[in-house]
């Protein structure tokens, strides 16, 4: 069978701590992941296949043969004297970054991006052969596409007056966004590539504490990605597609590091049905 690159928006359902896995000396212990590039966070591509790998694990079983042609030969697949090496069928990409939820004075929040993620998230659809993908996202966010964004004033689409996200007062613009908020959810702002890497930089921060009959013994920081944030990922297909998706959209999958408090629970929703509904 042909391989199909197909991409999904990622819903953090709850906070979602994609740790860097590398030692901080500052004041927050535990970053994020963040993309060499652009430093914007991101969930390594091995972390996206571990945790599903986990998922479906549970949801088809571990003795599912359907679990080894999509993932590979895992540890659990070795007997005591041999290591397994079978690469899975299914490519697992990198999921990048989309959409940040900001305070605002009049709405609960909105839901903060820029014209450079937006161009890059469509890019990447067409290079990686999401084709519906790329058509539905570009038919959504064509209007978007045209508005001007100048620094410290970032613009929404919502006829509040002197809305104030983030310390930064807000420009109103009329543009038919119905299809982008089916995208991308609604209360859509775009703020300038400047400020925007300002909002990463203070991402929020939780104080964790271990306590031993009451006493604190270890307190760290630890960096999130806020509940109601959005990114991207990319899952190139084979056989099982239908079966992979069925089980992937059905409920939340976890992501990253804190389960057991909760942290990471992601919905997955497909692109192309997502924008389809206004576009």
């Amino acid at each position: 069978m042909r391989a199909t690159t197909k991409a999904y928006i990622i819903n953090a359902v709850t906070n979602m701590h994609p740790g860097s896995g590398e030692a901080n000396f500052g004041i927050v212990d535990r970053q994020v992941q963040l993309d060499v590039t652009d430093k914007l966070p991101t969930v390594n591509a091995s972390g996206m296949k571990g945790a599903l790998r986990e998922f479906y694990e549970h949801a088809w079983g571990e003795k599912d043969p359907k679990v080894k042609y999509v993932f590979g030969a895992g540890n659990k697949d070795a007997n005591k004297e041999e290591k397994v090496h079978a690469a899975g069928q299914y490519v697992f990409f990198a999921a990048r970054f989309l959409v940040l939820p900001v305070r605002s004075s009049h709405r609960p929040f909105f839901r903060a991006t820029t014209l450079s993620i937006l161009n890059d998230f469509i890019d990447n659809l067409a290079i990686f052969g999401a084709t519906a993908e790329h058509a539905a996202a570009k038919s959504a966010l064509q209007h978007l596409q045209s508005v001007t964004v100048e620094e410290g004033a970032p613009v929404i689409f919502v006829p509040d007056q002197g809305v104030v996200l983030e310390d930064l007062p807000a420009v109103n613009k009329s543009a038919d966004v119905s299809a982008a908020e089916a995208l991308l959810g609604e209360n859509i702002a775009l703020f300038h590539e400047n400020d925007f890497k300002d909002l990463v930089e203070d991402l929020p921060v939780i104080a964790r504490n271990c306590l031993e009959n009451g006493i604190s013994t270890n307190l760290w920081y630890e960096q999130v990605l806020p509940r109601e944030s959005k990114l991207y990922c990319l899952i190139s297909q084979q056989d099982h597609a239908d079966e992979f998706e069925q089980v992937l959209l059905k409920q939340p999958i976890q992501i990253g590091a804190n389960a057991s408090i909760g942290y990471g629970q992601a919905k997955f929703h497909a692109i192309a049905s997502s924008a389809a509904q206004t576009a």
